[in-house]
């Protein structure tokens, strides 16, 4: 799904735990669309606020904001939800 909204314009923030795949991940993803800035972080644990505030901190930072969050867990999204 995020290849998809990256193709479409997107760009993208994906978190993991797994540094190396994240990253990895990450550089997959941009070459669905030329120009497009998709970040890896890995390292991050869902399951910590303090995890979770650092990745958006950088998000923010690096992209400018959050528009849209997908939590995705090894099959298709189970939440996603516009930010306002």
């Amino acid at each position: 799904m995020t290849r998809a909204m990256v193709h479409l314009g997107a760009n993208a923030c994906i978190l993991g735990r797994n540094a190396e795949k994240t990253e990895s991940m990450a550089k997959s993803i941009a070459t669905a669309r030329k120009g497009a800035k998709v970040i890896g972080i890995g390292g991050a644990d869902v399951r910590n606020i303090d995890s979770l505030e650092k990745a958006v901190e950088k998000c923010v930072k690096e992209l400018g904001g959050i528009d849209y969050v997908m939590y995705v867990v090894s099959s298709p999204p189970t939440y996603t939800s516009t930010l306002h």
